[in-house]
């Protein structure tokens, strides 16, 4: 299992676990634990192809954040509740970082975040 280090500017932001195949995808954070403080979980493809979520059987809320190809906040979704059926943003993503309720607050569109996915 991969894991990247993510920071804006020489901040770290979250440590997360990266999913990249179609089924880990597709299951995201379905039955996981509730995410800890600077814990989180990237979606990565590799073309700007990711668009909506859900949160069918995530039992606690997530801060959601869109990523384009060069790592810029396209869209945020902040507190997203368990069992939402459909978020997505305005246009499609490359990255989409699932992280704690209310660590996103300082966020906002437009920053870029810094990571590198090692294969």
């Amino acid at each position: 299992m991969a894991y990247v280090i993510i920071k804006i500017g020489e901040k770290l932001f979250v440590k997360a676990k990266v999913y990249q195949n179609i089924l880990l995808l597709a299951k995201g954070l379905r039955f996981s634990s509730p995410l800890k403080n600077k814990q989180g979980l990237l979606l990565a493809s590799p073309k700007e192809d990711l668009g909506a979520i859900d949160m069918h059987f995530v039992f606690f809320p997530i801060d959601v954040v869109w990523l384009d190809k060069n790592k810029k906040i396209i869209h945020i979704a902040r507190k997203v509740q368990p069992f939402t059926p459909y978020v997505a943003p305005p246009k499609k993503a490359q990255y989409i970082l699932e992280c704690q309720a209310n660590s996103t607050n300082h966020l906002k569109v437009k920053d870029k975040l810094s990571f590198v996915i090692h294969q």
